[in-house]
């Protein structure tokens, strides 16, 4: 129907789809759980996912706010993590949804997420570097030869960020409490969610 392609068309150029069928997947799915394993999953989806948050605002400092359109940028973003990749605010998408996946305990599901979530990001990535080369010329083509899309290169970040980061605090304030809920339901969903089937009941 016309509203069900009108989510579908909003959750891709949000991009939101992908995270988020991954996200419902393991909210909600118990077949596949990596039982008895909480003591050293949790904490290690905890690191990931905390260290996503802070590339992301790492990043944010230096770019401004995260899914501007590539025909509003002013200038060309070479500090701090961009001066070691060229695309750390995917990079800490990616790591901050595989963590928030490993405490799920649904570990099955994580690799059909990394390759989507490649496959997609590569998509936008084409079409973002057209738009920069288009705009920036051969200064953007001389970064791309210094910097590659997803790997770090060894290099102390250098340059001094945009904004502190009490301003990008405030602004990523939703998608951190957001992340801490999604968390703590993950957490406890074997809790609710078998109470819930156990009413259906």
């Amino acid at each position: 129907s016309r509203t069900i392609a009108g989510i579908g068309r909003k959750l891709v150029r949000e991009r939101l789809d992908i995270f988020l069928p991954f996200a419902l997947v393991a909210l909600y799915c118990l077949c596949g759980t990596t039982a008895g394993h909480d003591r050293i999953l949790l904490p290690i989806g905890a690191v990931l996912s905390l260290s996503g948050f802070y590339l992301r605002a790492w990043s944010m400092k230096h770019c401004g706010k995260a899914g501007i359109s590539e025909n509003r940028v002013k200038t060309l973003t070479v500090s701090g993590p961009y001066n070691i990749f060229r695309n750390p605010l995917y990079v800490s998408n990616i790591f901050i949804v595989t963590g928030l996946l490993v405490i799920s305990r649904v570990l099955w599901i994580i690799p059909a997420f990394l390759v989507y979530a490649f496959i997609r990001y590569n998509s936008i990535i084409k079409r973002e570097e057209g738009a920069l080369a288009a705009q920036f010329g051969e200064d953007y083509k001389e970064y791309c030869r210094k910097t590659h899309r997803w790997l770090p290169r060894l290099k102390w970040p250098a340059g001094k960020p945009k904004r502190g980061w009490g301003v990008v605090l405030k602004r990523e304030a939703v998608e951190i409490v957001c992340c801490l809920v999604g968390a703590f339901a993950l957490i406890t969903k074997k809790i609710w969610l078998g109470k819930w089937i156990l009413g259906m009941n």
